[in-house]
């Protein structure tokens, strides 16, 4: 789902942080241009309602931002994904690269497991893309994390601050917590992403 809003006139954190109080809504990833406004805004979601496109469209409304914004149903996502290949649970789940197209504004995660190997990709800007990369990467290498995306963020705004990604169990339970502390955003949250579910993939 798509909708179109206005030029930007408040800050971005605020317009953020009031789309994540919206029914449904569990993550959102700002694009930014080179002016400091918003070259993209992507709402994550689990099972939206029919009206959160329009909801999440008036407030970027009311807060002056012209981009495109998308919301994404995560539960969608993880349907439509390419069925895993067969692995051993016990194979050891290593990052081959993370990289942020900035053509595309697309994130690629590539994983191994023994000699399989998987690419998983997600459009949402570098730290959530990097996050649910990885997560279509697990699936594609056989494994499949029962969890999706919360958050992913720096924990400040110095560049080099370590990222720390919030995993949530679909059926309910306590939420996973990875801490990564790579140069780049993609290679940080990828890494951040596999620590949080680490635990699981090995059991």
């Amino acid at each position: 789902m798509t909708a179109v809003v206005r030029q930007p006139a408040m800050e971005l954190g605020d317009l953020e942080l009031e789309l994540r109080l919206l029914p449904g809504a569990v993550g959102v990833a700002l694009v930014q241009a080179d002016d400091g406004s918003a070259s993209r805004v992507t709402l994550l979601a689990v099972s939206p309602g029919p009206s959160l496109a329009e909801e999440a469209a008036q407030l970027a409304l009311a807060h002056g931002m012209e981009a495109p914004l998308d919301v994404v149903d995560l539960g969608e996502v993880a349907e439509v994904a390419t069925p895993p290949s067969p692995t051993r649970r016990d194979h050891r789940v290593a990052l081959v690269r993370a990289d942020f197209l900035s053509d595309t504004g697309v994130c690629e995660v590539e994983l191994s497991a023994g000699e399989i190997r998987g690419v998983g990709r997600a459009a949402y800007g570098p730290l959530i893309g990097g996050a649910v990369a990885t997560l279509d990467a697990l699936r594609q290498v056989g494994m499949d994390p029962p969890f999706y995306l919360l958050s992913a963020c720096r924990v400040s705004v110095v560049p080099d601050a370590p990222t720390v990604v919030v995993l949530r169990p679909v059926a309910g339970g306590k939420d996973r917590i990875g801490i990564a502390h790579r140069e780049h955003d993609v290679e940080s949250a990828s890494r951040a992403t596999l620590s949080a579910v680490n635990r699981d993939l090995t059991r």
